[in-house]
């Protein structure tokens, strides 16, 4: 097939098609060709279009990370109580990782590989996410760090579960139905329940 020949897939789709890839697979497991079969494309044509798979990582990610940057931002700028600023931040990442399950999924296979491929970009926006958390958890009398853990980690470990979570609940060893349901969103509203007893603040 020409290029003039080749179908039209907007960056969106293919896009879509490698965060699809990049989660089941992490970088290091991801194939080029799967991305492009994927998004309808192939592989010539991928390239062209929008670059090798270092640059399909680095703008999908990106994209993530940034409306995920500027979500929590917003939410923590609003004025509120330091409960309610914290609460805006598990807001943003529920959203997030309801929006696309993929992303807790990638953020998975980044820890796992401590951050090897984490595309420089995508640095900055980290930053401006715990920076935004940080500095709400510091004037709460919280340690920043841990907070900023606290919150992201949880709901990570929920959103990257669920299918094995599903599986053992309907094993019949013992798990509870719940094991299967909880979701991102249960969560959350978990911890804002701690965070407003922590904080004094769920009167």
């Amino acid at each position: 097939m020409t290029q003039q020949e080749a179908p039209q897939a907007p960056e969106a789709a293919i896009l879509d098609a490698a965060a699809t890839v990049f989660a089941a697979h992490g970088f290091a497991g991801a194939r080029v060709e799967a991305i492009a079969r994927a998004a309808g494309l192939n592989k010539a044509m991928l390239y062209y279009r929008v670059g090798d798979k270092a640059r399909l990582y680095e703008l999908t990610l990106q994209a993530q990370f940034e409306a995920l940057a500027r979500s929590i931002e917003q939410g923590t700028a609003r004025p509120g109580s330091h409960a309610q600023r914290l609460e805006a931040v598990l807001d943003a990442v529920t959203e997030a990782f309801q929006r696309d399950p993929r992303l807790p999924r990638i953020m998975a296979w980044e820890l796992a590989s401590g951050g090897s491929n984490l595309p420089a970009c995508v640095t900055p926006l980290l930053g401006r996410i715990m920076g935004a958390v940080a500095g709400v958890a510091g004037r709460a009398g919280l340690d920043p760090v841990l907070a900023y853990f606290s919150l992201a980690g949880p709901l990570v470990l929920v959103g990257l579960t669920q299918p094995l979570r599903a599986r053992l609940a309907r094993s019949g060893q013992g798990f509870p139905p719940s094991a299967g349901s909880a979701g991102v969103a249960d969560m959350a509203s978990y911890l804002k329940t701690l965070y407003r007893k922590a904080l004094g603040e769920d009167a």
